[in-house]
């Protein structure tokens, strides 16, 4: 379907979109990329401690309320 406003499309050469967008150096400072890893570790450790929290509230007996609010 067209629409009126967008009849046309716009076309540029493969050359000047390698220009402007085709630069795969990206560069990215090494202490962001410790401080990244810091906290996805610190994050992994968070989710592990919840999980076992989690392990440790199941009971077997259905009728024995746990502790969470709802």
């Amino acid at each position: 379907m067209q629409r009126e406003n967008y009849k046309r499309i716009a076309t540029y050469p493969t050359s000047f979109l390698d220009k402007h967008f085709g630069n795969n150096n990206i560069v990215v400072d090494n202490n962001f990329l410790l401080l990244l890893h810091e906290k996805l570790i610190a994050l992994e450790n968070k989710f592990d401690q919840l999980l076992k929290k989690l392990d440790n509230n199941i009971t077997d007996n259905k009728e024995e309320d746990d502790d969470l609010p709802f």
